[in-house]
């Protein structure tokens, strides 16, 4: 199990090797922004988690080592479940051999129970795989949802190419807008993506939560003027470790507290105040796709 709110599982198929033969920890390389307090470099770092390496996510990778007893199960499996793959690193990072991507997809396209959820700071190296993959006559599996982490809109516009070509090569592109440090204009994504993830930022910088309002605002607008489009859906993760507000006409009814310009919310809990219970309505949505891939 996971306490990740969009997805069932985690699967992590690439770590350290110990000399015993058991998980020495993770290791990934920080690429933007976003990557600031990256959770899974806390985690890796921390003397809690008996897998801890203490590796910083940066300089040379140490050697590495791909499971494939953790992939090849999936096909055995008879419960579907959404798997969200290599959570404690990036799958498309430049030191991952394309021997291992190409496993996972491999592995996806014989358990078609399972979902296989991706996600990239890299999407440049997300469709050059798919392109590579797809030059060996194998098909995309369906069950597969790629997505692409967007922090600010920087990123969006670096990004927002590379995403394009993965939805015209026929995959199905999903957004994670996580940590949020920026409003995004999603508008240019919409044609080309069915999901869009949420969340505030879980370490010390604040959240603005207008930008969440303003992107369900501009999804509904999209969605009502293509209705011969497909839907994109919206999932609200967490609000980050310290929300805030700039306009509270658009958050009625929400237990705020003024400091200079700006609201926080008084009632606040969860982990990384991710008790959708405790949000304001406007953003108790958790949407899956409704264009699900079918098997």
């Amino acid at each position: 199990m996971t306490k990740i709110q969009w997805t069932d599982a985690t699967d992590n198929p690439i770590h350290l090797l110990r000399p015993d033969g058991t998980n020495g920890g993770h290791w990934c390389r920080k690429v933007s922004e976003g990557c600031g307090e990256c959770y899974a470099e806390t985690i890796n770092q921390s003397n809690r988690f008996p897998f801890a390496s203490h590796l910083p996510y940066s300089g040379e990778p140490p050697n590495l080592h791909f499971n494939d007893a953790i992939v090849e199960r999936w096909a055995r499996m008879r419960t579907p479940r959404k798997r969200f793959i290599c959570s404690m690193t990036d799958l498309f990072g430049e030191w991952v051999p394309l021997e291992w991507q190409f496993k996972v997809l491999d592995a996806a396209a014989a358990a078609p129970l399972q979902t296989i959820q991706l996600l990239t700071k890299r999407p440049t190296v997300m469709r050059d795989v798919v392109a590579k993959y797809l030059q060996t006559g194998k098909k995309i599996p369906p069950n597969i949802w790629w997505g692409v982490t967007v922090e600010d809109q920087r990123c969006a516009d670096e990004r927002i190419g590379s995403a394009m070509e993965l939805a015209e090569m026929g995959c199905f592109v999903w957004v994670s807008n996580e940590p949020s440090i920026g409003f995004v204009d999603f508008t240019a994504w919409f044609p080309h993506i069915h999901w869009i993830v949420m969340g505030g930022m879980s370490g010390s910088k604040a959240c603005c939560l207008d930008w969440f309002t303003e992107t369900i605002q501009r999804r509904d607008r999209w969605v009502q003027d293509h209705a011969d489009r497909h839907d994109v859906s919206i999932f609200i993760k967490q609000l980050g470790s310290h929300p805030y507000i700039t306009d509270p006409n658009l958050f009625p009814g929400a237990d705020l507290r003024q400091a200079g310009d700006r609201w926080w919310l008084n009632k606040t809990s969860g982990r990384h105040n991710g008790d959708i219970d405790k949000f304001p309505l406007c953003l108790q949505v958790r949407q899956m796709p409704l264009l699900l891939p079918t098997p």
